[in-house]
């Protein structure tokens, strides 16, 4: 006779897991990659000094006489590394196996959203209204992907994908 814990491995289809893991390696590899790149150009590339077309963007701005557009710039550089620190840090805490939960995970795409909102302000303060307009679909798809995380084992059962295709 199986026991409760053997039967919910047994009676699961592999699609479910095969699924989690290219659901999970595919947001951790998007975030990654969302974060990493501009926190590299901003901190390391740029030196944490706001390139000329940037400047130009926000001079005559509020972003402009406070905090300073360099100031802003490698204030965001800095936020786009904590976030890549986080996503490091949840890997390290085994967040991407499905029994665990994703507490830092969870943080660093609430901390993406914060990043997004304060480069959509700058946006749409200096009237780059195409750019505004990709920062709330970014906003919006981190949204998303925090609800498609708080879908994933472990905040529901093991047969995750099943159980939702199977209703």
């Amino acid at each position: 006779m199986a026991t409760a814990a053997s039967s919910q491995v047994d009676d699961h289809p592999a699609f479910d897991t095969i699924a989690y893991w290219l659901s999970i390696v595919g947001i951790y590899v998007l975030q990654a990659a969302l974060w990493y790149y501009p926190f590299k150009a901003k901190v390391f590339d740029d030196g944490l000094i706001a390139p000329d077309g940037v400047k130009e963007q926000f001079a005559g701005s509020f972003i402009d006489s406070f905090p300073g557009t360099s100031v802003s710039w490698a204030l965001l550089g800095l936020l786009q590394g904590v976030i890549v620190i986080a996503l490091l840090a949840s890997l390290v805490r085994g967040e991407f196996l499905a029994q665990r939960r994703k507490p830092i995970l969870l943080g660093a795409l609430a901390l993406g959203l914060v990043a997004f909102a304060l480069m959509l302000f700058g946006s749409s303060m200096t009237s780059e209204f195409e750019s505004v307009g990709s920062l709330f679909n970014y906003f919006g798809l981190t949204l998303v992907m925090i609800v498609f995380v708080l879908l994933l084992p472990p905040y529901r059962p093991i047969r995750w994908l099943s159980s939702l295709v199977s209703r």
